[in-house]
């Protein structure tokens, strides 16, 4: 197979290839990141995208509505800190040990980053600054890193 020149299919750019080969489409970084939240604002429920290191690479609008912050203001942060964990900064990690519970949002989005692992409907208390609200966590492995589902009921 002969190699292809490759564009992107929104914003048109050169992704590489021979300038003589035929052309196929992909799509940019700039582009990507632009479109994911898009895509995930089409779940249903708060959802985050969150990547290695447990920092958030994207959220959708149900999720920046839990948080009340926008997309900018919680990018590249760690999970914890967008829900205000008093936590989440601290040198030993979040949770520091002793300081509380393990966290029954982050300890399965790290498990499925690690390990792929995906978790259905685990019941969690989220903390959002003082106020804790009761959900279900899904998580699912993507590429780029985990999906993280925040759910009111159970799936049925």
């Amino acid at each position: 197979m002969s190699p292809l020149r490759r564009r992107c299919c929104w914003c048109k750019a050169d992704l590489g290839g021979p300038s003589d080969a035929p052309a196929t489409d992909g799509v940019c970084g700039p582009c990507r990141k632009a479109l994911i939240p898009s895509f995930l604002d089409t779940l249903p429920d708060a959802t985050i995208l969150v990547g290695d290191g447990v920092r958030v690479k994207s959220a959708n609008a149900a999720a920046r509505g839990e948080v009340g912050r926008e997309l900018p203001d919680i990018e590249d942060r760690v999970l914890g800190e967008i829900f205000g964990c008093p936590h989440a900064g601290k040198p030993g990690g979040c949770p520091d040990p002793g300081d509380c519970a393990p966290c029954s949002v982050q300890v399965p989005v790290e498990d499925t980053l690690r390990n792929g692992t995906p978790h259905e409907d685990v019941p969690a208390v989220l903390r959002v600054e003082s106020r804790y609200i009761p959900l279900y966590v899904t998580t699912r492995r993507v590429k780029g890193g985990v999906l993280l589902s925040l759910g009111r009921s159970p799936s049925d």
